[in-house]
């Protein structure tokens, strides 16, 4: 109860702040454009992006937390990750601190997401920055690693892991941190300082990925966190790419581009629509997944389903997919969602243009999303009539 109230109080008081920006910047943008002060209303403009930005980034962390963090695992070399990372790392810990990377010529791949496990790294790093206020030392050692089967008490799955062991000098922690070191806000930095979820995203990242973590520390004598990252079983030391694939074409025939959006809430309905209209398209519009339907039977020339998947009623957004492909398989489908889903993959879901975008998303990224499935859907057989 201790750590649930811990962890409702540090929300409260982190969003509570976050919304008072936002609120704030926003009056006072109203109020510079009813005076018709155009060039300061820019700047109260900026103020709420940043500040919302900020809470969807504590919002991310929360999840990763809660292990509800949407990843995107895939093979990776580890030595590559740490050599990319070694420059940054060694300016973001400053000077007096010596920073050492080791690995083995034979380290096996992880598998993982990439992204995470970079902020991952980065996350120890400050802290062990922090817990060495006059200098010291920080090694960041790879190896391969085996662990056999779970003793009583212990949570990990035996298995092929990349071991990542981040070693600090500094002030260690005494038995009663280390008991506590994972749970959200919980820090030990002075107020303002520090929000306490490093460490809890860190974990929460380690066990969604299927990995394990183990700390080490002892006052006065340095900290060690082994960071356990199961292997890649598939394809040896190879890194899958993370470059983008090349730009469509998004040029298209803004008449005939007829988009039905579906979510029940109605002011990302509405914001939803508009910024497609503002693309040229035209749009439908429905609350749940049965109105959906009926939509998509009467107008057979929709181009594009675009759906939460948090839908109310009978049918959630992947059931009304799976209904819509069932008579339209070629139909483009742009999931959307604030929570780790993953009802995008698999039949029917691998055979026509399938997208997700995870909540909060910009008006960029819906823009880019739209324009890759309907690019790639051009080739696509001229839909069918529905029931």
């Amino acid at each position: 109860m201790e750590a649930i109230g811990q962890l409702t109080g540090g929300i409260s008081h982190d969003f509570n702040n976050l919304l008072t920006g936002i609120l704030g910047n926003l009056d006072m943008l109203a109020t510079r454009i009813e005076q018709g002060d155009h060039a300061s209303a820019m700047s109260y403009l900026d103020g709420a992006r940043s500040a919302a930005s900020r809470a969807a980034g504590l919002t991310q962390r929360l999840l990763t937390f809660a292990r509800r963090q949407a990843l995107a695992p895939a093979a990776i070399s580890v030595a590559t990750l740490l050599d990319d990372l070694h420059e940054l790392i060694d300016r973001t810990v400053g000077p007096a601190i010596e920073v050492q990377t080791l690995y083995p010529p034979d380290l096996r791949a992880g598998f993982c997401d990439r992204n995470q496990l970079e902020n991952a790294l980065l996350n120890l790093a400050i802290n062990a920055r922090d817990a060495m206020p006059e200098g010291g030392r920080l090694t960041i050692e790879a190896s391969n690693a085996t662990l056999v089967a779970p003793a009583r008490g212990q949570t990990h799955t035996e298995g092929d892991y990349v071991r990542l062991t981040i070693t600090d000098t500094g002030c260690g922690m005494s038995d009663a941190v280390k008991d506590r070191v994972f749970e959200p806000f919980f820090t030990t930095k002075p107020a303002g300082q520090g929000t306490g979820l490093g460490l809890s995203m860190v974990y929460g990242f380690i066990k969604q990925s299927g990995g394990h973590i183990e700390l080490a520390s002892e006052a006065g004598r340095g900290t060690k966190i082994s960071l356990f990252i199961p292997c890649n079983q598939l394809s040896g030391a190879t890194e899958t790419s993370d470059a983008p694939a090349p730009a469509p074409d998004m040029r298209w025939d803004e008449t005939s581009g007829l988009i039905l959006v579906v979510d029940d809430e109605p002011g990302l309905r509405t914001l939803l629509a508009d910024m497609l209209r503002e693309q040229g398209f035209s749009v439908r519009m429905a609350a749940d997944a049965e109105a959906a339907l009926a939509i998509l039977r009467a107008e057979p020339d929709i181009d594009l389903l675009i759906a939460d998947i948090g839908l109310p009623g009978a049918m959630n957004g992947r059931q009304l997919a799976l209904a819509a492909r069932a008579d339209r398989p070629e139909l483009p489908l742009l999931f959307v969602t604030g929570l780790d889903e993953t009802t995008s993959s698999g039949p029917p879901f691998d055979s026509a243009p399938t997208a997700m975008l995870r909540k909060p998303f910009s008006f960029g990224c819906l823009h880019t999303q739209v324009g890759l499935l309907l690019a790639h859907s051009r080739t696509a057989t001229p839909p069918r009539s529905m029931g």
